[in-house]
């Protein structure tokens, strides 16, 4: 099921213009998309996708999640229950 999806990591960043800099300067990676001051995504390789955001500094919990398109229906228990990513993450 989810085996032929991608898997991205999601991670929080405190400070959008050190992450950034050290993504491009550093580690030599280049940007796909970005909103300046919120967030960034980079493609580091093989089809995977790396996403930086900004979070307060209390709520640093890095995410990996599968990039679906039609998530709900490829879940075993679609239609069970209603389900939200929200809900997945919590428990998870």
């Amino acid at each position: 099921m989810l085996s032929d999806y991608p898997l991205g990591a999601r991670l929080p960043i405190g400070d959008y213009n050190r992450a950034r800099a050290f993504h491009v300067d550093v580690l030599g990676l280049s940007p796909l998309g970005e909103v300046p001051d919120d967030g960034i995504t980079f493609a580091p390789g093989n089809g995977t996708k790396m996403a930086l955001y900004m979070v307060p500094q209390h709520d640093f919990r890095p995410v990996a999640a599968w990039e679906v398109d039609d998530w709900p229906q490829r879940l075993p228990y679609s239609g069970s229950e209603e389900w939200s990513s929200r809900t997945i993450q919590e428990r998870a």
